[in-house]
This record gives C-alpha cells, sequence and structure tokens, in this order.
C-alpha cells in the first residue's frame, strides 16, 4: 500500500464524529458568513498561538497582504524576505506595491540569514518578512536586534509553523504580527482555504478585521477600503474542532520523521534540521536516490522547492530587470536580490502603460 504525503481521510476518520457535529451545526446556525463559529475559533487560536489577537482571513495569502496593508506599506518601500519560501511571501509583498529584497538563508537552519538581512537594508527598507520553514524557527533574537536597530517592522510567515517555539517562546509573539495558512495540509489544516493574523497590537488587529472585511466591522458600514476576505464558518467550526489536537499530530510528524532519519544512511540523504520540524524535508541535488529508497513500500515525495520558486514563470524572459545582486559575500550564492516584479515588461501594468505611450 502506498504511503501518501498527507492522508487527510484518515486524519477524518480518527475525529469523524466531531467533524460532523461541527458541519452540522454551522449548517443548523446557517452560520455561514462570520458568526459565531469564526468568533469562537479566533478566540482559541489566539489563545493557543498565545496572543492577544487573531484576525481570520480566507487564506495564508490574504493573511500576508492585510498585514501589510495594515502596516502602511506603499510603492517605493522595500521589505526584507527570504529567497527560500513558497511565493505567496514574495507576491504579496509586490501586491502591496513595495519592492521585494530577497535574502539568501543560513546554512544550519534553511532561514533567513540575519546577516544577509543587515547588508540588504536600504534608506527605504521598511520590514523583514522571515519564514519559519518546515516549522524550524529563524534566529528572531538576531532578527529582532536587527528590526529595532534600524527602525523596521517584522511580520513572522508562520505558515509551516504552527504552535512551533524559538527558545521557549511561541513564534509569531515577536513582529509586530505573524501570519497563518490553515491550507488542507499543514499541521493544522481546513477542509478547504482558510488563514489569519495574530497580533498582541489591539489597534493594528482592528484595521487587519477591517480590511479584511470590506472596511468595516458591522454590515454595511464601510469607513476604509478593504477587500473580501472572510473566513468561513464552515472552515471555522472545522477548524476548532481539529485545533485540541494539533499538539499530538505534530508530535506524531516528528516521531514519524524519526523513522525517516534512522533509514537516512542508506540513501544517503541530507535532512533539513531535525529539532521542531513539523516536515520531514530532505535536500539533494537528485531525487532519485531518495525515491529508489522510498520503493518498498512506495512513499510520495513531492518536491518542496524548485528554483527559481520565488520567480514568476511570465518574467523569466526579462529575468535581468527584476533586480540585480546585492550584499555579495565571498561566496557565490549568498546575494540578496532586489526585484520590482511590478516595473518589468512582462508584467500586465507595464504592458497596459507602454500601449498609452
Amino acid at each position: 500500500m502506498a504511503v501518501p504525503y498527507a492522508d487527510l481521510q484518515l486524519q477524518y476518520q480518527s475525529i469523524k464524529g466531531e467533524i460532523d457535529a461541527a458541519i452540522a451545526g454551522v449548517i443548523r446556525d446557517n452560520a455561514f458568513i462570520r458568526g459565531s463559529y469564526v468568533d469562537a475559533f479566533e478566540r482559541e487560536f489566539a489563545a493557543a498561538a498565545e496572543v492577544a489577537h487573531c484576525v481570520s482571513c480566507a487564506n495564508g495569502t490574504d493573511a500576508l497582504y492585510l498585514a501589510m496593508r495594515a502596516l502602511k506599506v506603499k510603492p517605493g518601500d522595500e521589505v526584507i524576505t527570504t529567497a527560500h519560501s513558497w511565493i505567496s511571501t514574495a507576491a504579496m509583498i509586490t501586491h502591496s506595491g513595495a519592492t521585494v529584497v530577497f535574502c539568501d538563508t543560513d546554512g544550519a537552519t534553511f532561514t533567513i540569514d540575519p546577516a544577509a538581512i543587515e547588508a540588504a537594508i536600504t534608506p527605504r527598507t521598511v520590514g523583514i518578512i522571515p519564514v519559519h520553514l518546515y516549522g524550524q524557527p529563524a534566529d528572531m533574537d538576531a532578527i529582532m536586534a536587527i528590526a529595532q536597530k534600524h527602525k523596521l517592522w517584522v511580520i513572522e510567515d508562520c505558515a509551516q509553523a504552527h504552535l512551533a517555539r524559538y527558545k521557549g517562546r511561541m513564534v509569531g509573539t515577536f513582529g509586530a504580527a505573524a501570519t497563518y495558512s490553515f491550507y488542507p495540509g499543514k499541521n493544522l489544516g481546513a477542509m478547504g482555504d482558510a488563514g489569519a493574523v495574530v497580533t498582541n497590537d489591539a489597534a493594528l488587529a482592528e484595521q487587519m478585521a477591517m480590511l479584511a472585511r470590506h472596511g468595516g466591522l458591522v454590515k454595511h458600514q464601510h469607513h476604509i477600503e478593504g477587500i473580501n476576505s472572510r473566513l468561513d464558518g464552515m472552515q471555522a467550526a472545522i477548524l476548532s474542532a481539529k485545533l485540541p489536537h494539533l499538539a499530538a499530530w505534530t508530535e506524531a510528524r516528528q516521531a514519524a520523521a524519526e523513522v525517516y532519519d534512522a533509514a537516512s544512511t542508506r540513501s544517503r540523504m541530507s535532512w533539513c534540521p531535525r529539532s521542531r520540524r513539523h516536515a520531514a524535508t530532505s535536500i539533494t541535488s537528485t531525487r532519485s536516490g531518495i525515491r529508489a529508497a522510498t520503493r518498498s513500500p512506495p512513499i510520495s515525495t513531492p518536491t518542496a522547492c524548485r528554483p527559481p520558486s520565488t520567480i514568476p514563470p511570465r518574467c523569466r524572459s526579462c529575468r535581468l530587470m527584476l533586480g540585480s545582486s546585492i550584499g555579495r559575500s565571498s561566496s557565490p550564492t549568498r546575494i540578496a536580490i532586489r526585484a520590482g516584479f511590478s516595473r518589468c515588461r512582462c508584467s500586465p501594468r507595464s504592458r497596459a502603460s507602454s500601449r498609452t505611450r
């Protein structure tokens, strides 16, 4: 029998009664948009994440956008982040109007390298988005020291780091805000798209909530121009049912990873850091060895990162226009790249403006 990457059906069967009751409750109460189930999940997840406020939204991508909009990111600003992440991190910087500045990763943790951050800062830099990839926290002591020194905000991308801790402290509690994804395959996954932003700043939480709900907190009362990024009641109820099991599920993932660790010497795999991780992720220049080692029984081995994962396909024809390397050190791989996707000749905005000239 093949071993799937994420067996969501097995997870459902293990708590079927709780999930079915949650769904039935939403249908019974007609609580499909906002409502008591969303309010309850926001309270519960804020407590689990050890923060004062949780603002739910449609997905983890929107969560990044809402946080930056609330922090008043604007065109001309630069935001530093890691190049080793899902594209949402960089794409939402661009959508907020700012320019992405990519930094290399630390060789030990595969999270953003604080030394590369320092080298990438310019007078236009307004913030830093570290990504706690695979459940491995970034070096938040060093990152926060840099942010405070240069008066920059920090948004923690916790899409893969639910309940992860850095030196005993919950990730997502260091910066101005932190974003979460509840994509089905995450440690805490909905049965559809879902996301949230957490913060200890009440004013920031209110601003993000208004942005996510068409610009207001009361129906038909719009104080600002927002977007429609609401968590629906069904997903909120499902997440509330799953949340009490999250810690045990994470421990089970880590126990499974230890099994792969024990067998890794036979396939000569190099693993990402083993402490506090939420996924068993290996590093290889070819997948053939790993696939051979996981052939009996067949184990799903999806690719996590395909370089260059941060450059949209439409921009590959003019890659040199997207940015230039900065902060180069003695190593040819240790660079930060300042990218201007919105100013690329391939972008719809630039094509439209060129037609009017």
